[in-house]
């Protein structure tokens, strides 16, 4: 299923899937959350930002044809209406967010576990000390 990103999240926000005069707000409400998936290293491409204009790019532009990724697809859906159509009823914006904050946190987990087949974030241990006060990692520098 790799159709339209902007017209798939139009038809699950609803009501009226043909209707185009959200589509500025819906591109927006969008690319502010492939920001937040490229901050998190989500994306078939992840060292480059994603961004969509309008109808003509696809799921695979942004999740490539790795399956693991299809949660992107309900995160951005539930990231938009959240910000552009919020529920009336306070449990359902609630339920959303926590879905939301669920799907992030295994999208970011899988991106950095090896054994899902991501990779393993670097990280430069010979500039970084342990903070025997704070239990931190602290840049040896400052330290």
């Amino acid at each position: 299923m790799d159709g339209s990103i902007l017209e798939d999240i139009r038809k699950m926000i609803g009501p009226n899937a043909d209707y185009e005069g959200f589509d500025t707000d819906l591109v927006i409400h969008i690319n502010t959350t492939f920001t937040t998936l490229y901050q998190l290293g989500v994306g078939a491409d992840s060292s480059t930002p994603f961004q969509i204009t309008g109808p003509s790019e696809k799921w695979s532009d942004f999740i490539g044809d790795d399956a693991r990724r299809n949660a992107v697809k309900t995160y951005i859906y539930i990231k938009t209406r959240l910000v552009f159509d919020y529920p009336s009823n306070s449990f359902v914006g609630e339920a959303l967010k926590q879905q939301a904050d669920e799907l992030e946190y295994r999208l970011l987990l899988m991106e950095e576990t090896p054994a899902l087949g991501g990779k393993a974030p670097s990280f430069d241990y010979d500039n970084y000390k342990l903070d025997d006060e704070t239990g931190r990692w602290v840049d040896g520098d400052e330290a």
